[in-house]
């Protein structure tokens, strides 16, 4: 009778598992969600990641880095960004999540501090697991000028 009890404990654990992920899931894609609308920038929570996250982009492979290290990097260039004008206005174009596969593309104009308008795309991808975010790919539209792009790295070495 024991075994049987046990056995029994263990598929309803196992069935149970599959809700657990998704509830995890479902609440770190709200706070995506919630963060690219209200915020207008993917979040910055700590508690939403892993602690050594894979980072990897269109112009580099990738690479796994320290969360914390990473965020505050983000944060710099949030801020940097907005210092040299770009970035002025974001708004989430597209927001999708299927899978362990969140994806939020958003659209950022302005004026760069020279007056030269500002226009392109960043697409986030984002690989949940265990209810917390593991992996971050972004892709950034690769035609804004050339003087917008060396404003942002004049001002990030600040």
């Amino acid at each position: 009778m024991t075994s049987v009890r046990i056995l029994l404990a263990a598929a309803v654990m196992m069935l149970a598992l599959p809700a657990y992920a998704d509830a995890g899931f479902d609440k770190v894609t709200a706070r995506l969600r919630a963060s690219f609308e209200q915020h207008k920038q993917m979040p910055l929570d700590a508690d939403l990641y892993i602690d050594n996250l894979f980072v990897s982009h269109n112009y580099e492979p990738g690479k796994t880095v320290d969360t914390a290290v990473f965020l505050a990097g983000v944060g710099k260039e949030l801020t940097a960004a907005k210092k040299v004008g770009i970035s002025q206005k974001s708004e989430l174009t597209r927001f999708l999540a299927a899978g362990d596969t969140v994806v939020a593309t958003v659209l950022n104009t302005g004026t760069a501090a020279d007056g030269t308008p500002t226009r392109f795309y960043i697409a986030y991808f984002f690989k949940i697991t265990n209810g917390r975010i593991a992996h971050i790919e972004t892709w950034y539209d690769r035609k804004a000028s050339d003087s917008q792009l060396k404003a942002l790295s004049t001002e990030m070495k600040k």
